[in-house]
């Protein structure tokens, strides 16, 4: 029975020391002021970059279809020449294509990182007023959290209030 007793109490100590809380990282990034500015300027670099390369995209397409059309017209040799041509803008669109994703990339990476480190303080912040053992971030592996340890909402307040 003493055992018992010395469990039940070591365990509910435990309990008390290993407060739990969770955050949803990209929501509090996305609730704040300056990260609804980043989405919204990336939003606007992506589709127009996807505009550009949807354009570029159709000009190849027609030009294909065009050589396709004049292909029994051509001697072997120009024929030959028109695809080598063809292929080389094909190749270039797509290395373009990729460097503009590495750009996009680069460029979120530059403007969310600095937002995303000062709201991992925050989260520190509040996490150690409400004496939080350990703060996790929402993720594919959790599937429901209780509303009493979720600390986005307060998360995304705090740092509207010091980062104006």
């Amino acid at each position: 029975m003493k055992l018992f007793l010395i469990v039940l109490v070591a365990f509910f100590s435990f309990q008390s020391f290993s407060k739990t809380a969770y955050v949803h990282l990209m929501k509090a990034f996305e609730n704040t002021k300056q990260g609804r500015k980043v989405k919204t300027r990336l939003e606007k670099t992506a589709n127009k970059a996807k505009a550009e390369f949807k354009s570029k995209e159709l000009r190849l397409q027609k030009e294909e279809e065009s050589l396709k059309k004049e292909m029994a017209l051509l001697t072997e040799q120009a024929r030959a020449q028109k695809i080598s041509q063809l292929q080389q803008k094909i190749v270039n669109f797509q290395k373009e294509a990729k460097n503009k994703d590495t750009e996009l990339q680069n460029l979120q990476n530059k403007l969310m990182n600095p937002i995303l480190e000062r709201l991992k303080k925050v989260i520190a912040e509040v996490a150690k007023k409400q004496s939080y053992a350990m703060v996790k971030n929402v993720g594919t592996e959790v599937l429901w959290v209780s509303p009493e340890l979720d600390l986005t909402t307060q998360v995304y307040k705090a740092y509207n209030k010091r980062y104006k």
